[in-house]
């Protein structure tokens, strides 16, 4: 049996992209789910916002609050207790893992 992966990438707080599998949370994250449009990913703004529009789901921080970073903060702390860290976004310009 073949089982899609899902995964989400968050700006961590050392402004490195983090990627975290989510498998053991089809349920939101997979199709249909609740949380569906952040899975496959960077939901950093989206997140830090709390956000669902289209236009929020990137990578790009530019212009957020002390606020929003703080609740991005906490997405990265949830997504590191609760996931699997996979990866690590080092250099986006150059698109490596």
């Amino acid at each position: 049996m073949k089982v899609e992966l899902l995964y989400i990438i968050v700006l961590g707080v050392e402004f490195l992209d983090l990627m975290f599998i989510l498998y053991a949370c089809r349920i939101f994250y997979g199709p249909g789910g609740p949380y569906a449009l952040f899975a496959g990913k960077d939901a950093s703004r989206a997140l830090a916002k709390m956000s669902f529009a289209e236009q929020d789901l990137t990578g790009n921080i530019e212009g957020l609050g002390a606020n929003e970073l703080d609740a991005l903060q906490d997405w990265e702390w949830k997504f590191m207790s609760k996931y699997v860290k996979v990866g690590q976004l080092v250099n986006k310009n150059n698109g490596g893992l």
